[in-house]
């Protein structure tokens, strides 16, 4: 279940209880957010260098020091879940009846009080998508072809789109990942990095979406006329 870095400890906690998790794997910069979210600290692993100093937080060196023989074994099959992705939550169903109550009761309750039902009723908290390892398989072979993206171990693919989105997660990644492709991952999008590690690390591929796009020819356009 692929956290937004964005997200606030209240819809963190909202996830992680609406999914059942364990545990939490995080940069430390996300940390504070899991620990206000209620994540006790010696569920979290940090990602990224040391736990910090004087606290039960596992460092992800401490989790994977271990020869992995007191590990279950698991019968995975694709019928289960292998994805959580959660939705921005910017849908939802409004009742007519309540809806008609609402408007009757308008100027007794006064304007604030309509826009917070307003937003109780269209913002709703996010959802979890459940996407099997059948679903992901299945959208890896529409991924790769002949016709798609046909990666192999000698190509290097930019990887700047966030993992926590399907388009990164299994367009970007998995495919690579599948074909043994190099991937050059961007914690965040900046045009003129961009530009450098496409140069040298000889990215053949590089997937993004139309404002990347405008800031890219932007980028190049004040290079070349600078």
């Amino acid at each position: 279940m692929p956290f937004i870095p964005l997200d606030t400890a209240h819809e963190v906690g909202h996830q992680l209880k609406d999914s059942k998790a364990v545990f939490a794997f995080g940069h430390a910069s996300a940390v504070g957010t899991l620990q206000e979210a209620g994540v006790a600290a010696d569920k979290i692993v940090c990602l990224s260098g040391d736990a910090p100093e004087g606290s039960n937080i596992v460092s992800f060196a401490t989790f994977t020091n271990n020869d992995g023989k007191g590990a279950p074994k698991v019968d995975i099959k694709g019928s289960d879940i292998a994805a959580l992705p959660y939705s921005s939550g910017t849908t939802g169903f409004v009742c007519p009846l309540s809806f008609r109550s609402a408007c009757r009761n308008v100027s007794s309750q006064g304007f604030g009080n309509w826009l917070r039902w307003l937003f109780r009723m269209f913002c709703r908290l996010s959802k979890g998508v459940m996407l099997t390892h059948d679903n992901i398989v299945a959208n890896l072979q529409q991924a790769i072809n002949k016709e798609g993206l046909d990666f192999t171990r000698s190509d290097c693919v930019m990887t700047v789109l966030p993992f926590y989105h399907i388009y990164g997660q299994v367009v970007m990644m998995n495919s690579a990942l599948n074909k043994g492709s190099k991937l050059v991952i961007m914690s965040k999008f900046d045009p003129g990095k961009f530009l450098t590690l496409t140069q040298t690390q000889k990215v053949c591929a590089g997937f993004r979406i139309c404002s990347l796009s405008l800031c890219l020819y932007a980028a190049t356009h004040h290079l070349t006329s600078a």
